[in-house]
């Protein structure tokens, strides 16, 4: 640099390392020196840190058993995906995941006649209603789903 001060401050050095992102140094003052000017610079430990001393204890690898040989806990294997919670206009509708970003036709529709987007909730309140939208979580609808989907969600318009 043509200061003569380092391109990186200590903690800057200790947090790249952390990342494992290598740090390298301008040869020259030229900004715009080509690629070959520029060089890693090795790693030197922080006065702060202390040089790590053999372990007399068994790593933390040996306690656990590999993911491999893991078995799922009965509260992992019971767990459910956790429903999307999602606004549009008066309603609250509940999907069993989150919706696609291209949303699905109906929806679409839905959200040009209230003239807005679904917004993702992370809840919706004990006074409100929720319409579940499990069945409906596809891009065709059949005019009997349709006509389903449309008497739930027209109490809310009144």
């Amino acid at each position: 640099m043509v200061w003569g001060l380092s391109m990186w401050n200590e903690q800057q050095r200790a947090a790249m390392a952390a990342l494992g992102i290598p740090i390298y140094e301008f040869k020259g003052g030229d900004v715009s020196a080509e690629p070959e000017a520029v060089e890693p610079v090795a790693e030197k430990p922080s006065a702060r840190e202390e040089p790590s001393a053999p372990s007399t204890e068994p790593s933390a690898q040996s306690k656990e058993p590999s993911a491999e040989n893991k078995e799922p806990s009965a509260a992992e294997e019971t767990q459910a995906p956790q429903p999307a919670h999602y606004r549009l206009g008066p309603w609250f509708l509940v999907f069993p995941n989150d919706i696609p970003a291209a949303s699905f036709d109906w929806l679409r529709d839905l959200s040009s006649f209230i003239g807005g987007r679904p917004v993702q909730v992370s809840h919706v309140s004990a006074d409100k209603v929720a319409i579940d939208c499990s069945a409906y979580a596809q891009n065709q609808l059949s005019p009997e789903q349709k006509q389903t989907l449309w008497a739930e969600l027209k109490p809310a318009l009144n």
